[in-house]
């Protein structure tokens, strides 16, 4: 930058004293065009120099900070299908050290029978999709029963019902059942929903 203006100084130096001096002699004159000519040259060369170096890097602190971004939303979603929720929020709101008593729970694991034969049937990416089709029905089975999803490792799948952080936010209509009873209808319609 401060060549530039270096040149751009020099250049307007000469051009104003070329103006003001009283050019005499037409030699004299003709050095003076050509040293003028140059210093516009330079000035106008050093400034497109500046001007294209200083877009590439802000295309390139663009990129960067576009891949920053990429990078902290996939870090998210990954961190939003390993954590439950109730975990998520206490570390959004900033607490450490939330391990609290939750009183009598109701804990349910689902595996899915017969998975080594269902693997050796499908490629991987079938086995993924069918995978995550089922365990997004069964999020939604945990909604309607009013249970926590609480981990999906593989073939199993983990719910609880009866945790006090979570039973404050559900519909008052199921809180009307023990939630090993919701527990209970949430493995029927599991059933149900892998025999359909």
């Amino acid at each position: 930058m401060s060549l530039i203006c270096l040149a751009s100084a020099i250049g307007f130096l000469n051009i104003r004293l070329a103006t003001i001096q009283d050019i005499t002699d037409a030699k004299n004159s003709s050095i003076q065009l050509v040293w003028q000519a140059l210093a516009v040259t330079l000035y106008i060369f050093f400034w497109t120099y500046y001007t294209y170096w200083d877009e590439i890097k802000q295309k390139v602190r663009f990129v960067t900070q576009f891949r920053h971004i990429k990078e902290l939303q996939k870090l998210k979603s990954i961190i939003n299908i390993l954590i439950p929720s109730l975990v998520r929020s206490r570390i959004q709101d900033g607490k450490k050290n939330f391990s609290e008593a939750q009183g009598e729970v109701t804990v349910i694991f689902v595996d899915i029978e017969g998975f080594d034969q269902v693997v050796q049937q499908y490629t991987g990416r079938e086995l993924i999709e069918l995978l995550d089709r089922v365990y997004n029905a069964f999020d939604s089975l945990c909604e309607q029963h009013g249970l926590q999803k609480i981990e999906t490792v593989g073939k199993t799948y983990m719910a609880c019902g009866g945790l006090k952080v979570v039973e404050k936010d559900i519909d008052n209509r199921l809180l009307g059942s023990h939630h090993s009873v919701r527990v209970t209808d949430f493995a029927c319609s599991v059933q149900s929903y892998v025999h359909t």
